[in-house]
C-alpha cells in the first residue's frame, strides 16, 4: 500500500465536531480557572492580603471578567489580554518598583521610591485532575467503534 492509499484509508474527522471539541475542553478549563478565583488560589490557597484577609484577586473584578477563550480548528487557549498590565505580576509574582510620591495617600506625605513585592498567586494553571478532564472531553469525538475500509479493500476497527 502506497501513502495515497494510507492516507486514503484514514479517518476523516468532521471539523465541525473538532471544534466543538475544542470549544468544550475550552470551556472546561475556564470554569476551572473561574474556581482558582472563587476559592482564593487551588489546590493551596493563595497567600494573604498584607492586612491578613484572604487574597481572591476579585476585588474590582477585573482580572476575572477580562479572561478569555480562543478556539480554533485544533487547539483552544484561555488567557488575560495584554491590556491587562498587572495580570502577570498576580499570576506570577515579583516585585514591583515603585518611584515614590509627594501626596501620599492625598495628604502631601513624602513616601520614597521602594519596591513593592507582589506574592505568586497563579490563577492561569492546569489543576491536576484538568488534563484527564480535557483529554476525556476530546476523545468523545472519537469515542465508539468504527470499521474503515480503505481502496484495496482492507479493512481496519479503530476503538476507543
Amino acid at each position: 500500500m502506497d501513502d495515497a492509499e494510507v492516507q486514503a484509508a484514514i479517518p476523516q474527522i468532521d471539523p465541525d465536531w473538532l471544534e466543538k471539541a475544542m470549544t468544550d475542553g475550552a470551556d472546561y478549563m475556564f470554569r476551572s480557572i473561574v474556581r482558582n478565583f472563587e476559592e482564593g488560589g487551588r489546590p493551596e490557597k493563595w497567600q494573604a492580603k498584607r492586612d491578613g484577609t484572604p487574597a481572591t484577586l476579585m476585588e474590582s473584578g477585573t482580572l476575572l471578567d477580562s479572561l478569555y477563550e480562543e478556539v480554533g480548528p485544533d487547539y483552544f487557549k484561555i488567557g488575560e489580554p495584554d491590556s491587562v498590565r498587572y495580570a502577570a505580576i498576580h499570576n506570577f509574582g515579583g516585585d514591583i518598583p515603585w518611584p515614590g510620591t509627594d501626596n501620599g495617600f492625598g495628604r502631601g506625605i513624602h513616601i520614597g521610591p521602594h519596591i513593592i513585592p507582589m506574592p505568586r498567586r497563579t490563577y492561569l494553571m492546569f489543576q491536576e485532575e484538568d488534563p484527564k478532564a480535557v483529554i476525556e472531553i476530546l476523545a468523545k469525538v472519537f469515542s465508539g467503534s468504527v470499521t474503515f475500509v480503505g481502496p484495496t479493500g482492507g479493512t481496519a476497527t479503530f476503538s476507543i
